[in-house]
């Protein structure tokens, strides 16, 4: 509480000033009174309107802030101009700081999957997976602190966290998005950064055509130069609506989408750090004229790398069905459901350098190693962030290993989400009950076939600021004659692993609105929630039993966007039986299941709310607001297996944990005009730690000096901070807005990897393991503009701009690496995003450009993996024409730029994580509705 009133006076000088120099402006003004609370949207995500305005409606212009030389004019309002039209009614009649996504028709946002649509909006960053927009960052905090919900429900997660894939919602089920950047006593615990809502239609409520059905094929250029692999994938959609009567309707869309991609990857494998135990003193071999060293450097080395050529295929379907019944004058019931397939096949094409070592230049670093005295190799050592970094080298007679890898690899999501909600209405009187059920999962499984070649001489680059490069000079290790199966390179099955997550919750509201008086409302309710999520996983060795692959079943390919020697193709489901026969239709062996990774995490979760809605003058200015407290209470149990002798046995533990606390928030609307808004918020807030993060379950070693350790920490309390908003929003035209948002945020716990003692049955172990420690501070500064031209002659009125632009000052760190942390996940100092449009007569084009700095991410699914990624700029274009009242034409093309992802280990550019070219993906399709 005494972090909430710091903030609460933090703003008050702001909030005054702000407000009294609107007030003399509204004093002068002729303007008519701002909405009040009785007029505003309830702010509550399960109550917010689906559905604003009607589809394809002729809508009159607001000649209230129309320049007096404009005739007003009547339109018909479609497609991206009237979404975002809608977009800015939402964000006005909000109670909250929010962003918004509007849709009127079935399938008319723009993008294929909805991270695409929130990569669009300000503050807001999303990292690609496969190319594709998956998770998102807000205001400079990292996918564990944003919460999603669908419908104003938690969603279940297929990630071992429970960060949300938004790529799995495709468009199509998508009726419109609110991302909450403000904090509600009424809205569910859990989003520190923001809370993303996805909307699927309410039937009774929605105005647009009643069928819809769409249908194209998509294109990837990058898939288009891989061997023996089509890009061509295809997109289907479509919805129906019906009002059975006036007062029951039901909805059910539908989507399925192909997607076919492919592209090169060039990754490293981390670094023997400089500052590390065991660091490499360079000898005086790998010192020569052309390295800027001296003998008895400390460097950092790479331990090797891999290049890997992916064909995918992602197929998609998803599939919603509603009903709403208004029963009678007092009574309405929904009814939600949600299906989300996701499934990812990928045939993988690998190259692994140095993995007998030779990378780390054991040869030159600690001669003689592995029987070779070479001393003739050479390096470029460069400064580094955490001592200086070998970044290239000639590694001359060194005998690097060249592993080529075929392998397989699949994954497959489900969501499933099924809600009931009832709103029961007497007088002032409204109540509401919702039960819900979220499930998702996840089964994946990578599987490879691996030869072995020696090339005596290799050369690499991978530098900052320069495409990465390897040779192997006067060797072909691709050459399909050449690719033998010695017995010490066994093929490998990671997986199957499993990912379960389910959440059952149960919610009630009641609120008591109150005419004419300083209170307009007073809402309450209590929600329940059981979450469980498990995990397993499976991994053992294949062994051949031939000694060389045929060459009559290979080929070989170069690879297209960086110099790397060529790489065998070949048919893993027809090669994998003669590499290792039998074992391939084999079930896991005894003991490769690894129990160190099998844990199981559920949390019971009570949370009470208590908020007024109220509204007065502020002197001249007409105020509206809300104050709240919302009570948290949360138990967990974490099961898992533990190892003190580096895992030939295990013993089951389980451990339980709780907190609980209060979290107030307050906030204050001032209509200054008509079209001008100032809002002012603040509020304390939490966001739950990583489930996976909450394991339990140990890998100990006790007869080690000083006795080791690592694993997870069920005794984790969430992160929470203190924060405080101001926006200035200026709608002066109803296509129209400038908005002002700078934010503060007080981070005072955080969660990151740390070494820390911690006695375990008598034993003092340094532990490697989450922790809750410093955290720091946040603010920023969002600046968003958009308009249609309407103020200029001709054509040029038909044209708009849409753009945004987020500044943000964070002393938020990692704990690793020791010497150079790592700032805090999704924390990126710039983002700015520029859109002009055009739309006239049924034609609409877009042109969108994104630019994000540096940021942290982490990288897959383990949490420990931190990387940084580079700054990107990506251009997309799409373009819809109305052919007729029924039949529309669509073309997007994503990535134009070819913008490659590069990412980095320890906070260090010149120590390559990966350096992906996903290539430009297209989409052509059309549209029939009634």
């Amino acid at each position: 509480m005494k972090g909430f009133q710091r903030a609460l006076l933090t703003g008050a000088s702001a909030v005054v000033l702000c407000a009294a120099i609107g007030s003399a402006a509204f004093a002068q003004s002729n303007a008519p009174t701002g909405t009040n609370a009785s007029n505003a949207n309830d702010t509550s995500a399960a109550s917010q309107p689906t559905v604003i305005a009607q589809a394809n409606t002729t809508a009159q212009t607001n000649t209230t802030s129309q320049p007096q030389n404009e005739q007003a004019e009547t339109v018909v309002v479609t497609g991206i101009r009237s979404s975002m039209r809608d977009s800015l009614t939402m964000k006005q009649s909000s109670d909250l700081i929010t962003e918004n996504i509007s849709s009127k028709d079935i399938g008319q946002l723009p993008d294929i999957t909805i991270a695409e649509e929130l990569n669009t909006l300000p503050g807001v960053n999303a990292t690609r997976d496969r190319g594709n927009d998956s998770q998102v960052n807000v205001r400079g905090l990292g996918p564990r602190l944003v919460l999603g919900l669908v419908n104003g429900e938690e969603i279940a997660s297929s990630e071992p966290d429970q960060d949300i894939r938004w790529e799995i919602f495709p468009s199509e089920i998508v009726s419109g998005v609110q991302v909450f950047k403000t904090q509600s006593a009424d809205i569910i615990s859990g989003g520190v950064a923001g809370v993303v809502n996805i909307k699927t239609l309410a039937p009774l409520d929605y105005t647009g055509p009643s069928f819809i059905v769409r249908m194209g094929p998509t294109y990837n250029d990058e898939a288009d130069s891989l061997p023996g692999y089509s890009p061509w994938g295809i997109r289907a959609s479509g919805a129906w609506v019906d009002k059975v009567t006036n007062n029951f309707a039901v909805a059910i869309g539908g989507s399925f989408q192909r997607e076919k991609s492919g592209y090169p990857s060039f990754q490293g494998w981390g670094y023997n750090l400089a500052d590390g135990d065991n660091a490499p003193i360079l000898a005086p071999s790998g010192c020569s004229s052309t390295v800027t060293c001296t003998t008895g450097t400390s460097t950092s080395v790479p331990w090797g790398a891999q290049t890997e050529v992916t064909e995918i295929q992602q197929d998609r379907t998803s599939v919603v069905a509603n009903a709403q019944w208004r029963v009678n004058s007092n009574l309405e019931v929904k009814f939600e459901n949600l299906y989300s397939h996701y499934n990812i096949t990928e045939n993988q094409f690998q190259a692994w350098y140095g993995r007998n070592g030779e990378w780390g230049a054991y040869n030159d670093f600690y001669p003689p190693y592995n029987g070779y005295n070479s001393f003739g190799s050479s390096y470029k050592v460069v400064p580094g962030a955490n001592g200086p970094d070998v970044v290239a080298a000639d590694l001359v007679n060194d005998y690097s290993s060249v592993t080529n890898v075929l392998a397989h690899y699949n994954e497959d999501h489900t969501l499933l989400l099924n809600g009931v909600n009832g709103k029961w209405t007497s007088g002032d009187w409204v109540a509401t009950g919702d039960l819900s059920y979220s499930q998702a999962e996840r089964l994946n499984r990578w599987q490879s076939i691996e030869t072995e070649n020696y090339p005596p001489t290799m050369t690499y680059n991978t530098a900052a600021n320069v495409v990465p490069s390897v040779t192997t000079p006067g060797y072909d290790p691709a050459d399909p004659t050449n690719q033998s199966l010695p017995s010490y390179v066994p093929g490998e099955s990671a997986g199957p692993e499993h990912t379960l997550d389910h959440i059952t919750a149960g919610q009630f509201d009641v609120t008591r609105s109150f005419d004419g008086s300083f209170f307009q409302s007073l809402d309450f309710g209590a929600r329940l929630s059981e979450r469980t999520k498990e995990h397993t996983d499976y991994q053992w060795d294949y062994y051949p039993v031939a000694g060389a692959l045929p060459a009559a079943d290979l080929s070989e390919f170069n690879v297209k966007g960086f110099t790397v020697p060529p790489m065998v193709y070949g048919n893993f489901s027809q090669l994998f039986p003669l590499a290792y026969g039998n074992q391939a239709y084999e079930a896991p062996p005894v003991g490769s299941d690894q129990l160190g990774e099998a844990w199981k995490v559920h949390l019971s979760d009570f949370e009470a709310y208590l908020k007024t809605d109220f509204s007065h003058d502020f002197g001249f200015v007409p105020m509206t607001g809300d104050l709240g407290v919302r009570f948290i209470d949360v138990n967990s149990s974490s099961s898992g297996f533990e190892t003190t002798n580096g895992g030939s046995s295990y013993t089951p533990l389980s451990v339980g944990h709780s907190y609980s606390d209060v979290l107030p928030s307050m906030n204050l609307n001032f209509h200054l005009a008509d079209d001008q808004l100032l809002r002012f918020a603040a509020a304390e807030a939490i966001s739950r730690p990583p489930l996976d993060e909450l394991r339990t379950g140990f890998s100990l070693n006790p007869t080690g000096t000083p006795p080791t350790g690592s694993g997870g920490n069920p005794l984790l309390n969430p992160y929470k901070d203190v924060q405080v908003d101001l926006s200035y929003e200026w709608y002066w035209h109803e296509e129209s807005l400038l908005a002002v948002a700078p934010f503060y945020k007080h981070l005072d716990t955080f969660i990151g990897y740390q070494t820390v003692p911690q006695t375990i049955g008598g034993v003092t172990y340094q532990m490697f393991e989450p922790i809750n420690g410093k955290a720091g501070d946040i603010d920023g500064l969002e600046l968003t503009g958009q308009t249609r031209f309407y103020f200029l002659p001709g054509v040029l009125k038909d044209f708009g701009v849409y753009s945004n632009y987020t500044y943000v000052n964070s002393d938020v760190h990692e704990y690793t690496p020791a010497k150079s942390p790592f700032e805090g996940t999704g924390f990126a100092k710039n983002t700015a995003e520029a859109d002009l449009w055009y739309s006239k007569d049924g034609y609409e084009a877009r042109l969108a450009l994104k630019y994000h700095s540096a940021f942290t991410v982490i990288n897959g699914w383990d949490s420990q993996e931190l990387l940084g990624l580079a700054a990107e700029t990506t251009l997309d274009f799409s373009t819809t024409y109305q052919w007729s009242d029924n039949i529309g034409l669509r073309f997007e093309a994503h990535n134009l730029t070819n913008q490659a992802e590069r990412m980095y280990w320890n906070n260090d550019p010149n120590e390559i994580a990966y350096y992906n070219i996903f290539g430009r993906s297209y989409l052509i399709d059309i549209t029939y509705k009634d």
